[in-house]
């Protein structure tokens, strides 16, 4: 949830301070209400569910998903293409921008996906810097390992009650 709900912060604070900026930098070219209509139209939580997605591919980038309940391909390889799919999006906007002859939606489009996947940049950041991705495995195997050190502590007493041999 709390993953969710900063996704859905972080693209409505974008949108108002690319309302504001933009309003005064576009003030002669663009009016207020064209400017808010067109950033209305692109906020979204198109972006948000897809960093969901990335999120899962980043923490469990070995496990399978059947494609066509017959092809097993490891998710990461659906990560990179979610995106790569975003890299897209973001060269189409460019792409039109050209050809329109204004870059404001193109900016509009950029600042909007990069706001509304900030939350899987700071969870991929945390992710690296507490050292990798945690899984179940990884996990049990911990657990089993400090079980296997508290039993070895607690057997460790010789006839006499000493805890080491001379």
């Amino acid at each position: 949830n709390v993953y969710l709900i900063s996704g859905l912060i972080f693209t409505v604070v974008g949108a108002i301070v690319l309302y504001v900026v933009l309003t005064f930098v576009y003030k002669d070219t663009f009016s207020s209400q064209t400017l808010g209509s067109y950033i209305g139209a692109y906020v979204s939580t198109y972006y948000i569910n897809m960093s969901i997605f990335l999120a899962f591919a980043a923490t469990y980038p070995e496990e399978q998903l059947m494609l066509y309940f017959i092809i097993p391909i490891k998710i990461k390889w659906f990560g990179v293409l979610y995106g790569a799919y975003i890299l897209i999006d973001i060269y189409n906007a460019f792409s039109y921008a050209r050809q329109i002859g204004t870059y404001v939606l193109a900016i509009i489009t950029t600042v909007l996906i990069v706001m509304s996947l900030l939350n899987f940049i700071l969870y991929f950041i945390s992710l690296k810097k507490n050292g990798g991705a945690f899984s179940v495995a990884q996990a049990k195997r911990k657990r089993q390992y400090r079980q296997q050190v508290n039993r070895a502590r607690q057997n460790q007493t010789y006839q006499n009650g000493a805890r080491h041999k001379c």
